[in-house]
């Protein structure tokens, strides 16, 4: 059976935002290698003590610090949920303000963790999360704040108050919740205000790429996509421009947020002085002076930035929204319409897995993908009904593919085995051989719900 349709209601990647300036849509250059086995995301982070395990790719799954107390949440306009150390007022529904109180209550001893001491007051510390830029601007100029330009998130030293509002995707609300809950947890142990922006901005930004499954957090990761993308900014911007460690480290040289997190990540990860370097700059040391002491010359380093840069890339594009970052070899996809998301590197080979499906959802993999009107992708429904799709300029053509026993779960693999062929598998048995039209692509591909894809590997 073939059916046809016009995708030209389908979203663009791209949303204006005045949070932070957003990346273009697109298979992004760059990318993890994927040579020598499967491979998934992970890696760096703030180790935690909680529950572990391993993925395909050795790395850990289960994040590390978990909170599954209580939370005071006060309905109303907006709502109040408190925690030991948090007090968040949001303008959100109530289960996703409850939600935004827990990954900030794990995420207090993922801070102790990371700087080293927690501070003398245990809060509650306040949060406030509009639903919008326009709300966020009066908030703030209600508590006779002036309204930063560009960002959407503050936090006031003076106050305490950390202040943000709601970003077009969760994940980015999430990662600003965290990066302003930086900042505050930062200065509440002490950290001197006026710290280059790469420092100051650096670790906020290092800190909020998280992994979240709703009770564990873990911060510090390397998501496996988000549709801002800041590596990917940051390694266009080193490509095109070059980088001046030397005057970023003094705060002689501008740096922007990408780039700011991808020298504060490569320091943090790569350099084991950096722990003992931010320990005296926390502690009031010149920031040049102590870098020069503990770490060494910042120019010398530039030459291994750059060249670990091009591999410390977000493996995954999302071309359609939105993309939830949840793991290592995790993500939930939500659209009403069809979404998909690439690897960034050439495939021979992906795989994922999934659970019950919502009703009318349906969930698989990219096939092939030339750019956002032109690819392939299968896809099964709640059902066990299977169907391809090939779009070309624009306009899809659906073909039923049969169907496999309906089941709890899925398992889907895709591999590449001659120019315009794949092979399917479902469940561990072969399915299906199928032509394709664009580039051999491996990915997700999600119609019409919400679904969480686990397991994700390629090579």
């Amino acid at each position: 059976m073939r059916v046809v349709l016009w995708m030209s209601w389908l979203l663009p990647l791209w949303l204006g935002c005045g949070a932070d300036e957003r990346g273009g849509g697109g298979v992004a250059s760059g990318g993890l290698a994927t040579s020598g086995g499967l491979a998934t995301s992970g890696g760096g982070g703030v180790a935690g003590g909680g529950a572990g395990g391993t993925g395909a790719g050795g790395t850990t799954t289960a994040p590390g610090y978990c909170f599954d107390g209580t939370v005071d949440v006060k309905g109303g306009a907006p709502n109040t949920a408190t925690t030991t150390h948090y007090r968040l007022i949001a303008e959100l529904p109530e289960d996703r303000t409850e939600e935004m109180a827990r990954l900030l209550e794990s995420s207090w001893e993922a801070f102790a963790a990371f700087f080293g001491e927690a501070p003398s007051d245990d809060g509650p510390h306040t949060v406030k999360l509009f639903a919008d830029h326009d709300a966020w601007a009066a908030g703030l100029q209600a508590d006779g704040l002036g309204v930063p330009a560009n960002a959407g998130g503050y936090y006031d030293p003076n106050s305490g108050v950390a202040y943000l509002f709601a970003q077009p995707t969760r994940y980015f609300t999430q990662v600003l919740l965290l990066h302003e809950a930086a900042h505050q947890y930062h200065r509440l142990t002490g950290a001197p205000t006026g710290l280059p922006a790469w420092y100051g901005e650096g670790v906020a930004e290092y800190l909020s790429r998280h992994d979240w499954d709703g009770k564990c957090v873990k911060l510090g990761v390397l998501p496996l996509l988000t549709e801002e993308d800041y590596p990917a900014q940051a390694l266009v911007e080193v490509s095109g421009f070059g980088v001046d460690l030397d005057g970023i480290v003094a705060g002689a040289t501008n740096a922007s947020r990408p780039l700011a997190m991808a020298v504060f990540r490569f320091f943090e990860t790569e350099v084991d002085s950096f722990v003992s370097f931010r320990a005296d700059v926390d502690g009031g040391a010149n920031v040049y002076d102590a870098f020069n002491a503990k770490v060494g010359l910042p120019s010398d380093f530039e030459q291994a930035f750059t060249s670990w840069l091009g591999g410390e890339q977000e493996p995954l594009t999302p071309i359609f929204i939105e993309w939830q970052h949840v793991g290592p070899t995790s993500v939930v996809g939500d659209s009403a319409p069809f979404a998909i998301a690439a690897v960034k590197n050439d495939v021979t080979h992906f795989e994922t897995a999934f659970d019950a499906l919502p009703p009318g959802a349906s969930a698989g993999v990219l096939l092939s993908f030339d750019d956002a009107a032109n690819w392939n992708g299968f896809v099964i429904d709640e059902d066990g009904v299977t169907s391809s799709f090939e779009v070309v300029g624009g306009k899809a053509t659906w073909w039923g593919q049969g169907a496999v026993a309906a089941a709890e779960s899925h398992k889907i693999a895709v591999d590449h085995v001659a120019p315009g062929k794949v092979d399917i598998t479902i469940d561990g048995d072969p399915f299906a051989s199928l032509d394709i039209a664009a580039a051999p692509a491996g990915g997700l591909a999600l119609n019409a719900g919400r679904v969480k894809f686990r397991d994700i590997a390629w090579q």
